[in-house]
């Protein structure tokens, strides 16, 4: 059995700190964290905060001399090391490559990327093939996230049976309390619906790759048969003014709301008070904002090239509509609107929270992580 984990990052991530908090605090097992960079300033800009990595010996910058003395120090067989991305982290590449050499054990914990559709994504895709070519052998168990990561990196080599269809888990307290549910309604087949506005939901960037344009023109077609609906936008980025534009143009700005850059804990009072939540993105390593809203117990909807698609399990949880389709969104939130009674019925949101606690929390998470490096052979 393993008693070393040692998580080489970029920089300190904050998607992968719960996880990496619940095994230093709840497995038994020695927990290092190496950092290459500081975080960097544009995504303190954004709101974040340092991390909290629990009890995990944590190294920020190090050294090239205090770097390969941890090298030494967990290369047995009883260390398992785990690096978040290659590409474009040279120091923790090198420290990969020099690895190899010994008897550790060694593996990747990478988001999906781009491949195809345009120049760069081609050649992105050849950049990978050829990484993966070299070190496919090397690598002992890959944690992919989601299904869209699983399939992008078996495709390039990896055996299949060392690659584990992985999310990024959230911190056990960013999940509802379930009796907050349970205080609105004692009849779980009771509706916590009231006759009101049903309220959509978007949070995260205003960026291009989010794609918020689709979810604008899917809202417009959504009023030709709902009068009783209405958006609100959370975030900040450059195309604010752009979307604005859209908004006004469009004729809907008694509908859509941009509500502005918000803090966590302002989070999960507007999660709390709206309906559906949607994920449009053209492309997303990831989307923990989805992860977030069903953890406050909201259906959502989410682009197939995100990959928190994977997060969709049933009709309970919501829908998986096709990337940069206005038809394929509209038609998943069509239905939800036209049946949001269900949707929210006290068992229906005490459903969707129970699937975060027991898959997608970071006790969970560490469960899960455990268990699949037992699978090294």
């Amino acid at each position: 059995m393993f008693k070393n984990i040692v998580f080489w990052l970029e920089y300190p991530l904050f998607h992968i700190s719960p996880l990496i908090k619940s095994i230093s605090e709840q497995s038994g097992l020695k927990t290092i964290v190496v950092c290459e960079k500081k975080i960097p300033q544009w995504r303190l800009d954004m709101g974040f905060v340092p991390p909290d990595f629990g009890v995990s010996d944590v190294y920020v910058e190090p050294t090239s001399k205090v770097r390969k003395k941890i090298e030494k120090t967990f290369s047995d067989k009883e260390s398992v090391h785990v690096f978040h991305g290659l590409r474009g982290v040279k120091k923790n590449h090198k420290s990969f490559n020099r690895l190899t050499k010994a008897p550790c054990s060694l593996g990747l914990y990478f988001e999906p990327s781009v491949f195809g559709g345009t120049p760069k994504g081609v050649l992105r895709k050849q950049i990978y093939r050829a990484l993966f070519f070299k070190i496919k052998n090397h690598v002992d168990i890959m944690f992919a996230l989601g299904d869209l990561g699983k399939d992008q990196y078996t495709k390039l080599g990896l055996a299949n049976h060392k690659v584990f269809s992985f999310p990024y888990f959230i911190k056990d307290d960013a999940i509802i309390d379930q009796t907050c549910i349970k205080k609105i309604s004692r009849d779980k087949n009771k509706s916590l619906y009231i006759d009101r506005n049903i309220k959509l939901l978007y949070v995260g960037q205003l960026i291009p790759t989010k794609n918020i344009p689709l979810l604008i023109k899917s809202f417009k077609e959504l009023l030709k048969s709902n009068n009783n609906i209405t958006l609100s936008v959370v975030g900040s980025g450059f195309l604010e003014n752009t979307l604005k534009e859209q908004v006004k143009k469009s004729g809907l700005e008694d509908y859509v709301r941009f509500l502005g850059k918000k803090s966590q804990a302002e989070l999960k009072q507007i999660y709390q008070s709206h309906d559906i939540f949607i994920l449009p993105s053209r492309f997303d390593g990831w989307g923990a904002v989805s992860v977030e809203a069903m953890a406050n117990g909201l259906p959502v909807v989410i682009s197939n090239r995100c990959g928190s698609a994977s997060i969709v399990q049933n009709k309970n949880h919501g829908f998986v509509f096709k990337s940069n389709s206005v038809k394929s969104l509209t038609k998943s939130l069509q239905f939800l609107i036209s049946n949001i009674e269900s949707y929210q019925l006290q068992q229906a949101y005490l459903d969707r929270i129970e699937y975060v606690r027991q898959n997608l929390s970071a006790t969970a998470g560490q469960k899960l992580f455990i268990k699949a490096i037992k699978s090294i052979k």
